[in-house]
């Protein structure tokens, strides 16, 4: 049994395997995973997955070109849109926020890559930070302006 553990959530993680970890010992039935556990278990380590997906579109930028990963980022969009209009289950969810978040990665690393090529070197760190200012800017009085509405 796992220290700090009940004894139900610890025979549900399973066995401890030798680096001691526990194993999920089922995916489905009454003693399943939970759906963030699942989750976790499906996308990995969290940030740094976040960390390879940038890694990513660094390696496809500079193997492809800039405009093509932005092309694919809004066709990730597009097909994220189409997923999610598609149906209502988890999966569509699920497959659908992935294609959002890869979409929105191509897209937004392949722009800020543009941005800063089209500029002197000496001005690449005004521009570029100037450039997020702007985005996250608006994105920060959009959310302000939502909450004051009530949304």
């Amino acid at each position: 049994m796992n220290v700090g553990m009940s004894g139900k959530a610890a025979a549900r993680r399973g066995p401890v395997t030798a680096s001691g970890r526990t194993r999920p010992s089922r995916i489905c039935g009454p003693e399943a995973l939970s759906d963030a556990e699942l989750l976790a278990l499906v996308l990995g380590t969290g940030h740094r997955a976040a960390g390879d997906e940038y890694a990513l579109s660094r390696t496809l930028i500079a193997r492809f070109g800039t405009e093509r990963v932005i092309g694919a980022g809004f066709a990730l969009l597009l097909a994220s849109a189409a997923v999610s209009i598609a149906g209502i289950t988890l999966w569509h969810f699920w497959i659908g926020l992935i294609l959002l978040g890869m979409g929105w990665n191509f897209a937004f690393i392949g722009a800020s890559a543009l941005v800063t090529q089209t500029h002197r070197p000496e001005e690449r760190t005004q521009v570029q930070s100037f450039n997020d200012f702007l985005v996250f800017g608006m994105m920060a009085e959009y959310g302000y302006a939502q909450a004051e509405r009530g949304n």
